[in-house]
């Protein structure tokens, strides 16, 4: 947020001087030309409208807020939207009760709507809009679950949605061909449905192409979840986004009306997210995943797409309902557990779907993340989503909680990571084991520090025949390959130069991945971003092969065990046939993957050799620590494979430990330098929740105690 200009301070002084004189006309004006230039400004927003409510007049209220609306209607255009369609809302019933709240945002009658919501009834509260051929499985699902009643506000449908739900005697249907948008995003139709029917029963909300999913639902009923919840005194719970999508093509995928969408799209990522924020939405009070295959496929900024939703709460009429149901306005220890939305939008009709929806512009900031996607599916037209480096096919809520999607509960207490509740991509075998490379080195570069083949083909001057796998993506933070590459190939010898890639953006470690898999030789180096490769690697390396002929791991370190958690991938290199065993980088570890990575190939080969000193360098900057935590966490997460793998005494546990205090007391320096407190907060938070030693603990409490003084 920029600077408040003198003018815009002084109508705000000057806004602010008349409200306390009682000349309500003229502050309004102040504040009207102060929002005028800062329209972003929540504070002063509802000083404006606190002011108009005082004098009585809500028909006032009522007109200033829908003016403010034509031009920020979702929380995509503006964080305050929620607010504001609370207080108009509250303003029209106070007027004209709640019809003319209804009938202010167009929501009308069409069946069953005098229906009354029976006190222990399960509720799902439904916006829907051409949705026909998902409807009777949708129905189905949530009604094996225990769902009594849904509640509907049909989109102005024209393919037959309204007519089968206008046929169905559990659903209450509405109906508005008013826009979407203006809707915040269908946030204000469950504002009003809730408003109508509910007092304090647990309600769903839902879209038709979501279906919910919590531990052990496919043998429990969603009672058996409220009642659990009711106990531990939780009103709202949280899930994740669940991309389902099918192998091969989009088009090919078919789901007919009535079939189990799982019978057609089988398949999700396994590494599910690509961004933690701790402390997020608009309250402060959850933690936010981003990522999912859309993100692989599409990219997009922080991560691309927010996997969190908050779709069961015992219903609070007229509490304020956030765009798109990502957020809640519950304290903190009302929020707990976590099941899954199961999401199976990704099939035929896809791309038509959001080409029509970014013209519209009917979605939250105009139907940007549509816009983007129709382009780049304009760009790669017919997708297939399934990648063996991604992909795993889906068995249930228990495959869920292993990896760590669904929770059973949310307690302060850190769950341990276990290898089942990982995703490590198989890295496919050589089949000719004929005339094979000596070393495989993978080269990833980014923009700024650029391509390192030169680099790496002078240090294999003295090696056998071997070869160069650069990896290209769609990431546009990844450097174009360089316009001489094909003459640095040309003389590169005995060694070959290949480039190998997808025109869609996985994360960074998948790319080391993509690099690992294509790797033809016996073994493999990767010189990661940020890095770049020593003239004397490779004779190093070959010394340290020569001297542990048995060994499947080089490091450059005196054990495995002291390889620093952040360390850079080129740091190590791996007899391939290890890594056939082993598999690739675990993606959801980070900056700890090669840290991982390297423990369980030492477990598969049972022997490292090691030379004393780094095999590259750094150059340009150094890739940025992932913040709000997430580093803490991902370190926490190989620390506990690495015990898995290696059987590790308390003793050795602990050491690791320390090392991670480390690295967390770094971050709360780093964080407070650069004034990042709630990166700092996030820190500390993952600290005191894990099971640190004393010795670990006091390097944090040091760290607090500087950063204090």
């Amino acid at each position: 947020m920029t600077t408040p200009t003198p003018a815009a301070e002084q109508a705000l002084g000057l806004a602010r001087a008349l409200a306390r004189l009682g000349k309500t006309d003229r502050a309004l004006g102040h504040y009207d030309e102060y929002l005028g230039q800062r329209p972003w400004d929540p504070e002063v927003i509802d000083e404006a409208l606190d002011l108009v409510t005082a004098t009585g007049d809500l028909a006032a209220v009522e007109r200033r807020c829908a003016a403010w609306l034509t031009v920020s209607p979702d929380h995509g255009t503006h964080d305050h939207a929620e607010a504001v369609h609370t207080r108009r809302i509250d303003a029209l019933v106070a007027l004209g009760g709640l019809d003319a709240a209804f009938a202010a945002y167009g929501v009308d009658p069409v069946a069953r709507t005098e229906t009354v919501i029976g006190p222990d009834e399960i509720v799902a509260l439904v916006g829907l809009r051409d949705e026909q051929p998902r409807l009777e499985w949708f129905l189905r699902h949530h009604r094996r679950l225990g769902v009594d009643r849904f509640l509907v506000v049909d989109n102005d449908s024209t393919d037959g949605s309204a007519e089968l739900l206008a046929d169905c005697d559990d659903v209450v249907l509405w109906r508005t061909a008013g826009s979407y948008r203006a809707a915040n995003c269908g946030a204000v139709w469950w504002d009003l449905m809730a408003r109508r029917y509910l007092t304090d029963q647990w309600s769903l909300i839902l879209d038709a192409d979501e279906l919910f999913v919590f531990p052990g639902s496919e043998h429990r009923p969603l009672r058996d979840l409220t009642a659990a919840l009711d106990r531990a005194g939780v009103t709202a719970y949280r899930a994740i986004m669940v991309d389902l999508y099918g192998r091969g093509p989009q088009s090919q995928h078919v789901c007919a009306p009535g079939q189990d969408p799982l019978e057609v799209f089988p398949w999700f990522d396994g590494d599910w997210y690509r961004t933690r924020v701790p402390f997020a939405g608009p309250r402060h009070n959850t933690t936010n995943y981003w990522g999912g295959v859309r993100s692989r496929i599409f990219g997009g900024g922080l991560g691309g797409h927010i996997l969190d939703k908050v779709p069961l709460k015992r219903a609070r009429p007229g509490e304020r309902v956030w765009s798109g149901n990502h957020w809640c306005d519950r304290p903190t220890a009302e929020i707990g557990g976590r099941g899954g939305l199961l999401h199976v939008k990704y099939g035929h009709a896809f791309a038509a779907a959001m080409t029509t929806e970014a013209e519209r512009g009917e979605h939250a900031g105009a139907a940007r993340i549509h816009r983007h996607t129709a382009d780049r599916l304009a760009e790669h037209p017919d997708p297939d989503f399934f990648d063996p480096g991604h992909s795993v096919r889906y068995t249930g809520t228990e495959q869920l909680v292993r990896l760590g999607i669904c929770r059973t509960t949310d307690a302060a207490t850190r769950v341990p990571v276990t290898p089942e509740g990982v995703f490590v991509p198989a890295v496919p075998r050589v089949t000719d084991d004929g005339d094979r490379p000596e070393w495989s080195v993978v080269v990833v570069a980014d923009a700024a520090n650029g391509w390192r083949v030169a680099d790496v083909l002078a240090a294999l001057a003295d090696s056998p025949a071997s070869e160069v796998v650069v990896v290209t993506t769609g990431d546009p933070d990844l450097a174009p390959l360089p316009d001489d590459l094909a003459e640095v190939a040309r003389a590169a010898g005995p060694h070959r130069v290949r480039v190998v890639g997808t025109p869609f953006q996985p994360p960074r470690p998948s790319v080391v991945n993509l690099g690992i898999t294509a790797a033809r030789g016996r073994w493999v180096h990767v010189v990661d971003p940020g890095w770049t490769v020593a003239p004397d690697a490779f004779r190093r390396l070959d010394a340290a092969r020569a001297a542990r002929p048995d060994a499947g791991l080089v490091v450059a370190a005196p054990t495995p065990l002291d390889l620093a958690l952040v360390g850079p991938v080129v740091q190590c290199a791996f007899r391939r046939s290890v890594l056939e065993r082993a598999g690739g980088l675990c993606v959801l570890l980070g900056g700890s993957a090669a840290f991982e990575l390297a423990q369980r190939v030492a477990a598969h080969s049972g022997s490292a050799a090691t030379v004393e000193a780094p095999l590259g360098c750094p150059v340009g900057e150094a890739p940025r620590a992932a913040g709000y935590g997430t580093d803490v966490v991902q370190a926490l997460a190989a620390v506990d494979l690495t015990t898995h793998h290696h059987a590790l005494d308390a003793d050795a546990v602990d050491a690791l430990l320390v090392r991670v205090a480390d690295l967390a007391a770094a971050m709360i320096d780093a964080d407070v330098t650069a004034s990042r407190v709630g990166s700092a907060l996030a820190v500390v938070a993952e600290t005191l929740r894990a099971p640190l030693p004393d010795t670990a603990r006091s390097v944090v409490d040091t760290a607090l105690g500087a950063t204090v003084r």
